[in-house]
């Protein structure tokens, strides 16, 4: 074969030099070192430069080879039937170049070589007792291979001699087994709250400190599960699966067991209490009177739990529809749960050992109450409903003109009404409510009720009477009914005598009138009783009553007794006249007249006859045809009767004549007055009495 070497010299003299040599078969693997090839010696020469070098020739002899030989020691570890680095062997061995080494451990290396020997001589390995905690030997076995020995080594227990012959590989191979320990893992679930799980789900983990476990994780088998662990080696059980439960470990499920030994661990996973707590709270702020025992709370699953006001209970897991039942009249909130159950709107999801509770707050409703105030003006009244206060008085008080409509709080309500300008004259119903609990003036309202309550207001009737008096003392005979009296307003009101009526409202102007009595009788002033009189006017306001008065006096009668004398110049002579009441009879009313002299008296309706007392001297008879001295004229007839009627005003003539006169009285003179012109005409032109 040819090398061809290609190098660039720095130098401008190169010395190049190269020799051959023996590779290890280690390297190269047996039958391809030089031992193996035909021919003797070996060269090497140089075959060509790039300048000038000679040619030189280098000769190896194959005598000259020695093969050298190698022992390599293996351990294979196992544990349940598999091999594993983890545990470190140690060994001996000489003489040298061998030395005492370790296998496995914390190197993970569990083969080591000695190579390259060419002192060839016996070799001693061995594995000393004892070994590692838990631990057996099992076997030593050895091969030869690539050189002069024929047979390989045979091992004496745990230890081997080898003679080493050139060119021999040696590999001896230690297999132990560790002893183990048999730890029983039990998984037992008790579900006495409600729990599902079994012990298949959970997983079980077996650590094994300064060694092994096998198997290190599997699932949990009430029967049990063979652990195998380094004896010696300390371990701890654990577990990883369902939430809800609570785990209790007996003492074998931690520690260590020696070579060989045995434990039981049993894990007791018991299911945790599941917690359920409602709460129920009550806000009166609008008068409610409601407790939460007012309410039984329930949560409805499975199984159904309730409660006044809420309970706080153990539940089973699972999934709870909230509700309530309790008094009207109260707003319910929504559900509000904390805790680490699971909440949609007002269902609970709770899982084993998960706790949670529950609040629901109801909101007493306000009540309502409207007042309404009604006015009936129906007599002349002109008040209108906010002339009134409506009030409704409880703990709270609440009034407006008129009434109100208003938001209250459930409670008993007194209601009144109070008016600052309407005093009289009005007559209050009674309240009528619809709604809520009446009872007279009371309206009783509940969380959540409305009332409306309405009062009517009715203006009261005016009272009117007017009385007709007659006053009859000068003989009058009429009567109260020959008068109509009227009382007039917006409406008019009229009676013969007088009225007695309900009126509206009103000024009214009072009158009289009479068909049949038109003279005679003077009407007196108006008087009243009650109201407000101006005159002839009376002023009644709502629920007022009036008695107004008028008396109507009968008139005298005025009657004059003039005395006619002839002749007209004597004034002494007095004369005796009577007035005598005829109808009515009466005593007779004596008078004294002198000649030319009047007398006027005041007389009651009637009628009279006048009457003269003799006077010696005068002449009481005259011709036939001519006025009677002595006797009457004007108003009287001829025997001296006169009929007066009330206000009447008369004259009456007296004729008398001296007897030494005889006159001659016309007959006109006799009848009526005045006669005095020409009676005194006659009576200046009679003759002088003779003797």
């Amino acid at each position: 074969m040819s090398i061809t070497i290609t190098f660039t010299a720095s130098q401008p003299t190169v010395v190049l030099a190269w020799g051959g040599h023996i590779a290890t078969r280690l390297d190269w693997g047996i039958g391809n070192s030089a031992v193996a090839i035909s021919g003797s010696p070996f060269h090497t020469r140089l075959i060509g430069l790039d300048g000038s070098g000679g040619n030189q020739d280098r000769a190896l002899s194959s005598d000259a080879v020695t093969f050298p030989a190698s022992i390599t020691i293996t351990k294979v570890a196992n544990l349940n039937g598999s091999p594993i680095t983890s545990q470190a062997f140690s060994f001996t061995a000489s003489p040298s170049p061998l030395q005492n080494f370790t296998l496995c451990g914390s190197s993970a290396t569990c083969s080591t070589t000695f190579a390259n020997i060419t002192n060839l001589q016996s070799y001693t390995v061995n594995e000393p007792a004892p070994l590692p905690p838990g631990w057996s030997f099992d076997s030593l076995a050895c091969t030869v291979s690539g050189g002069l020995s024929t047979t390989p080594p045979t091992p004496s227990g745990a230890s081997v001699t080898i003679n080493l012959k050139e060119g021999d590989n040696v590999n001896c191979t230690y297999t132990n087994h560790e002893l183990g320990t048999a730890l029983t893992v039990i998984k037992h679930v008790s579900n006495t709250h409600g729990g599902t799980n079994v012990a298949g789900d959970f997983t079980m983990n077996v650590n094994a400190t300064g060694g092994t476990a096998s198997p290190a994780s599997f699932k949990g088998s009430e029967s049990g599960t063979a652990v195998t662990i380094s004896p010696g080696a300390s371990y701890t059980v654990t577990e990883t699966g369902p939430g809800g439960y609570t785990a209790s470990l007996s003492t074998g499920c931690s520690g260590s067991i020696p070579a060989g030994g045995s434990a039981t661990c049993t894990v007791t996973n018991s299911d945790q209490v599941t917690h359920l707590k409602l709460v129920k709270n009550v806000n009166n702020t609008h008068g409610g009177s409601a407790v939460a025992s007012s309410w039984t709370l329930t949560a409805t699953g499975k199984t159904p739990y309730s409660g006044a006001g809420g309970f706080d209970t153990d539940v089973v897991p699972d999934t709870y529809a909230l509700s309530e039942t309790g008094p009207s009249g109260y707003t319910a909130g929504a559900w509000s749960c904390t805790g680490s159950g699971t909440q949609s709107g007002s269902q609970i999801t709770l899982a084993l050992g998960q706790s949670a509770t529950c609040t629901i707050i109801n909101s007493d409703q306000g009540g309502h109450l409207k007042l309404i105030k009604n006015v009936s003006n129906t007599h002349g009244g002109t008040a209108s409903a906010s002339s009134w206060t409506l009030a409704a008085t409880g703990k709270m008080f609440y009034s407006g003109a008129g009434g109100f409509d208003l938001d209250v709080n459930a409670d008993t309500y007194t209601l009144s009404e109070s008016s600052t300008t309407i005093n009289s004259g009005y007559t209050a119903g009674a309240w009528s409510c619809t709604g809520g609990t009446q009872n007279g003036n009371q309206i009783t309202l509940a969380v959540g009720q409305s009332a409306t309550c309405t009062i009517t207001n009715s203006d009261q009737t005016a009272h009117l009477k007017l009385i007709k008096s007659v006053s009859n003392t000068h003989g009058g005979t009429a009567a109260a009914t020959d008068w109509t009296l009227s009382a007039t307003g917006n409406i008019p009101y009229t009676g013969a005598g007088g009225l007695d009526v309900d009126v509206k409202a009103d000024t009214y102007t009072l009158s009289e009138s009479s068909a049949t009595i038109t003279s005679g009788y003077t009407a007196g002033a108006w008087s009243c009783i009650g109201g407000t009189q101006n005159g002839n006017q009376i002023t009644l306001a709502l629920g007022q009553s009036a008695v107004c008065t008028i008396i109507n006096s009968d008139q005298p009668a005025s009657l004059t007794i003039t005395k006619v004398c002839a002749p007209t110049t004597d004034t002494i002579t007095s004369f005796n006249v009577n007035i005598t009441p005829t109808s009515p009879s009466g005593t007779a009313i004596p008078t004294s007249l002198t000649c030319g002299g009047s007398q006027t008296r005041t007389l009651s309706a009637g009628s009279y006859q006048l009457g003269e007392g003799s006077v010696a001297g005068w002449n009481g008879t005259l011709p036939t045809g001519w006025a009677t001295p002595g006797m009457f004229a004007g108003a009287c007839d001829a025997n001296g009767n006169v009929s007066l009627a009330n206000g009447d005003t008369k004259t009456c003539f007296i004729l008398n004549v001296n007897n030494v006169c005889t006159p001659a009285f016309p007959p006109a003179v006799t009848q009526s007055a005045p006669a005095m012109g020409p009676l005194q005409k006659q009576l200046r032109a009679a003759p002088k009495r003779t003797k």
